[in-house]
């Protein structure tokens, strides 16, 4: 009996340090992975949250202004969504963009360098509508909410100076409100 005993606290004690071992291990890996933290920010007129965020200005010029985010040197972001609100007196004409009439249009694209990825493939945004092509628009009286899910995560490193942006290149002083917000993970 007294065998049995020692036996069976022999091999609980193995079994509580084996536990223990696993645990510590388990922890050890978990504090090597890189911590990811979930963001949401509007893109602006600097790519670092500091700029205009409302694109409702005047003075877009036909090459554009870009509302945009850059994580900075030594950071990544992982984009999961851009949410799309544009606010004015009416956003259900569907040949106007809020109630204001645009021609050049907006874009969105990805710049790393000189290489430029536009999400929209050459296809401009200029009416309510427009956005229903891309993303999954909800609308109220006043308010246009387009949700861009990209099918993926789109990453921009801050060493590579790699930036999101959307493109704007009209006069949209006629808009309430016109805000672009992105989400997903800094590493």
């Amino acid at each position: 009996m007294k065998r049995l005993t020692i036996s069976i606290l022999s091999g609980l004690l193995l079994t509580l340090l084996a536990l223990a071992y696993v645990g510590i291990q388990s922890q050890q890996a978990h504090a090597q992975q890189p911590s990811r933290a979930t963001f949401w920010r509007f893109l602006d007129t600097n790519g670092d949250g500091t700029g205009t965020k409302n694109a409702n200005g005047s003075t877009y010029t036909a090459t554009g202004t870009a509302f945009y985010i850059e994580p900075p040197a030594g950071n990544v972001y992982d984009i999961t969504r851009l949410i799309v609100t544009v606010e004015d007196t009416a956003v259900s004409d569907a040949t106007l963009y809020g109630a204001v009439l645009i021609t050049n249009g907006i874009t969105i694209r990805r710049v790393s360098g000189s290489d430029i990825l536009t999400y929209t493939d050459g296809v401009t945004i200029t009416t309510n509508t427009h956005w229903s092509r891309f993303c999954e628009v909800k609308t109220v009286t006043t308010q246009l909410q387009a949700i861009c899910e990209f099918g993926g995560l789109i990453q921009l490193n801050g060493d590579r100076d790699e930036r999101l942006e959307v493109r704007v290149r009209d006069d949209l002083s006629g808009l309430t409100g016109h805000y672009f917000m992105v989400q997903g993970y800094r590493e």
